[in-house]
């Protein structure tokens, strides 16, 4: 039990350099309370939480600091890959390999970050959002979002947060394309969650990755950031990039959280927090290295997103028919609400009204823009879309267009020629009387 134990930790902000990741998250120092009490779990079962902690299977890439095992989930934890290339912001001595292990993000005495930062003590950031997402502890009546979810660890972030190297790699790793010294993944998740980001536009190899895991039906949420930004004004990414679903951070009164970034066309909004209440989930008790499992309370955008991910696999369990990424778009449509956090309930009645229509989702997702799934011209409904790449065709799919336009040229000429020779065949035979 470690109720009446304080936690400790520190605030990481994200970094002004427009190549370099941190964790996203604000962390505070206080009581835990009686953590057997399930409404300490606002986030989940309160007035202002998502309302649900169903026992959906699905995967879901957690592309952070790693995992560090933890009885809530450590037997739905999936062979990880980590990613980190830089030795120092690695800490476990070596570079990219197949251990997600997280060692602790801890900055060694004598160490030093290229772009500064880096702390004394361990976040177990990963730890944390994973169990947002699916941890179960029947002993201690404490759930997430999806508590059959298996995990894909993805690391990508150490002492020094992160590279856009490694996050581009780790992406590519996470939906199966096969990445130099590393064994290929052959657990193909359904949503890549990514509570982690940088000020500044998107960097054209980031978009490029995101438009191949959107286009293999990959769903892509990340946090928006915590520095109160309107993203309408000021970009930060991944948040920004075209096809990801943007997660603001709402508090326990269900008001968007003071530090959240907010705005743009892409966001919506989901329970991250305040310094009054945050949202209890997994971590562990070493303040460097591992020590024992543990429950701590942190607050940010990066708490916000992984409620996001787990309801879009609980929705996809309700409705098979779509894909992952058919889900976000979907829930991007219908939740209005500026501020106020999605509601799994709500979302669900409305995912059913439209699948009821004439239609169903087909008129919706056939007739998304820059921001939807359909970046190679058809959705899984079949339903063509003009927009090829979000206006920006790739040099991997110039092939494909060609060899498409030449197909669809000869069909149109044979459709001619062939009306043609008909009418010619069956025009009257005019004779004299």
């Amino acid at each position: 039990m470690f109720k009446n134990r304080y936690v400790k930790s520190t605030i990481k902000l994200w970094p002004s350099s427009k190549n370099s990741f941190s964790q996203n998250v604000v962390m505070n120092m206080h009581s835990t309370g009686n953590v057997g009490d399930p409404d300490l779990q606002w986030n989940i079962f309160g007035g202002h939480g998502v309302g649900s902690a169903d026992s959906t299977s699905g995967i879901v890439a957690v592309l952070d600091t790693g995992l560090h095992s933890h009885g809530a989930f450590q037997q739905r934890i999936l062979p990880g890959a980590d990613l980190v290339s830089n030795l120092v912001s690695a800490n476990d001595g070596d570079g990219r390999d197949m251990d997600s292990n997280d060692p602790g993000d801890f900055l060694p005495d004598g160490e030093s970050c290229e772009f500064g930062g880096g702390s004394n003590r361990s976040s177990w950031h990963g730890t944390h959002v994973a169990g947002i997402l699916a941890m179960s502890d029947p002993q201690m009546n404490l759930y997430g979002v999806s508590r059959k979810l298996n995990i894909l660890p993805v690391r990508v972030l150490g002492s020094c947060g992160g590279s856009l190297r490694d996050l581009v790699d780790g992406i590519l790793w996470a939906i199966g394309i096969k990445v130099d010294g590393l064994e290929l993944n052959e657990h193909l998740p359904g949503v890549l969650n990514l509570s982690l980001g940088a000020i500044g536009d998107c960097p054209k190899a980031l978009q490029e990755v995101i438009y191949m895991a959107k286009n293999m039906g990959v769903a892509i949420v990340a946090s928006s950031g915590n520095s109160g930004y309107d993203l309408s004004e000021r970009t930060v990414f991944p948040s920004s990039c075209l096809g990801v679903l943007s997660v603001g951070a709402t508090n326990e009164l269900g008001e968007r959280a003071p530090y959240s970034n907010f705005g743009g066309d892409n966001i919506v909004y989901a329970p991250g927090g305040s310094y009054a209440r945050g949202i209890l989930s997994t971590t562990n008790a070493g303040a460097t290295v591992a020590g024992e499992d543990f429950y701590v309370e942190m607050i940010g955008t990066s708490m916000a997103a992984p409620h996001v991910s787990g309801l879009i696999l609980n929705l996809l369990h309700d409705f098979p028919e779509l894909r992952p990424s058919d889900v976000q778009d979907v829930l991007l449509e219908i939740q209005k609400t500026p501020n106020g956090p999605v509601k799994y309930d709500a979302a669900r009645s409305k995912f059913a009204e439209i699948d009821s229509d004439e239609f169903g989702f087909s008129e919706l997702l056939s007739s998304g823009d820059g921001s939807r799934n359909n970046f190679n011209g058809v959705s899984k409904t079949g339903q063509k879309n003009s927009a090829v790449g979000c206006g920006a065709i790739s040099t991997h799919h110039k092939f494909e267009l060609i060899v498409s336009f030449m197909i669809n040229f000869l069909i149109y000429q044979i459709i001619v020629y062939s009306q043609r020779f008909l009418k010619q065949l069956f025009r009257p035979q005019l004779t004299l009387r």
